[in-house]
């Protein structure tokens, strides 16, 4: 699954309020981030356009623990 830990942590360590992430995003694009919920690319190219990023600084992939094979 996607995760987009990093990014929250990106705008912590650069004193990006919660509140300005979800005036440039919308509330619900944070909210599907927050709940590891697919977003388009489209939001990813924005989010790295807004905040001069890539997109691994966004996000990474994250094993499910549910999907995992225990061979």
């Amino acid at each position: 699954m996607i995760c987009y830990e990093k990014f929250f942590n990106m705008c912590e360590k650069s004193d990006i309020s919660i509140k300005q992430v979800r005036k440039a995003l919308g509330p619900r694009t944070v909210y599907r981030m927050e709940s590891r919920i697919d977003i388009p690319v489209s939001t990813i190219n924005k989010i790295c356009r807004l905040y001069d990023c890539q997109p691994s600084d966004v996000m990474e992939y994250i094993e499910d623990p549910e999907n995992s094979n225990t061979d």
